[in-house]
């Protein structure tokens, strides 16, 4: 199965932090958020 990460309309609330990486390439602690979906989701992209 195949999961689509995409920035959507709420990317604005995220600037200037969204000008140079897409949202999920943002760090919440010591994880991006694509590195807390792979865990969850047992995955890896």
């Amino acid at each position: 199965m195949n999961y689509i990460l995409f920035d959507g309309p709420a990317r604005d609330q995220f600037l200037p932090f969204t000008f140079t990486r897409p949202v999920a390439e943002m760090r919440i602690g010591i994880l991006t958020i694509r590195e807390k979906w792979e865990k969850f989701l047992n995955t890896t992209t």
